[in-house]
């Protein structure tokens, strides 16, 4: 089985997670820890902090239906929402309790 670990998100014109994986910056070097973190995303989801506005993003389907986001959070949630629908995602824990999430890889 190909496992892949969740590190990186983009979603709208933000990019969420393991920044120190593309910043070619020795002050911010990759995580070590397993996992997706992202302290802007959780309280974004959490508490709407930084919701911003986009320049309407708008998601169409091939029978024509089409859905229009207008906010960060709102994009961010169907970004998550359909991302879990997609994939079959494991929750684990490590040796020191926290979670992260293990998953196949979709190709």
């Amino acid at each position: 089985m190909n496992l892949m670990e969740f590190k990186i998100a983009v979603i709208g014109q933000r990019i969420y997670g393991d920044l120190g994986l593309i910043a070619k910056d020795p002050a911010r070097p990759p995580q070590t820890e397993k996992g997706f973190h992202d302290a802007d995303l959780s309280a974004l989801l959490d508490k709407g902090v930084n919701n911003t506005q986009v320049n309407d993003v708008f998601v169409k389907s091939k029978d024509g239906q089409s859905i229009s986001f207008k906010q960060q959070k709102e994009l961010a949630e169907e970004f998550l929402t359909a991302l879990s629908i997609a994939h079959e995602v494991v929750t684990e824990t490590d040796k020191k309790g926290r979670q992260f999430y293990q998953g196949p890889s979709p190709d």
